[in-house]
């Protein structure tokens, strides 16, 4: 509601601009989401920030990528989500590119993001797809990203979420 960006504490009540904030359960499936210095990265550059913070830049002309890999492999069945949350500084490569995949492509949900405009486009691909969304806006100073894809039949999910990478510098 101040308009920052904060920690709450577990079980602490959370407040936005339309009052209090009540979400589901959730369990967080990236292994080190919140240790930037143990991501995978490919093709890129990477300096860690004072506030922990990173700087990516993309050092290949091909596909860069940082990768967030699930913790362990994760079975889903018919109906479930998976959910990615990003959180970027508005400056930096005009468009922004993110991925969930599940099982090696039954179920993939690949998004770019223009940072200027916010306008999304998705691409749901493979034969497991079902509902997905992806939501992008300014919150606190920073844009949210958020992508979900939601699987029709049983799935594994054992791969990573690709996140974004500044192209160039």
């Amino acid at each position: 509601k101040s308009g920052s960006l904060r920690v709450a504490a577990v079980n602490e009540p959370r407040f936005e601009k339309e009052g209090l904030l009540i979400e589901g359960a959730s369990t967080n499936l990236a292994t080190y989401s919140e240790e930037p210095n143990r991501w995978s990265f490919l093709g890129v550059t990477k300096v860690e920030n004072t506030d922990k913070s990173l700087t990516i830049t993309s050092t290949s002309p091909g596909y860069p990528r940082l990768n967030l890999v699930a913790s362990s492999t994760i079975n889903l069945e018919a109906g479930d989500a998976m959910t990615a949350t990003y959180w970027l500084k508005p400056e930096g490569a005009p468009i922004i590119h993110l991925t969930i995949d599940v099982a090696g492509g039954l179920a993939t949900l690949r998004a770019t993001v223009d940072r200027a405009t916010l306008a999304v486009s998705k691409f749901p691909a493979g034969a497991s797809i079902g509902a997905t969304a992806v939501t992008a806006k300014m919150e606190c100073g920073l844009i949210k990203i958020v992508m979900t894809l939601n699987v029709t039949a049983a799935a594994t999910f054992g791969g990573s979420f690709v996140g974004p990478v500044a192209a160039g510098g």
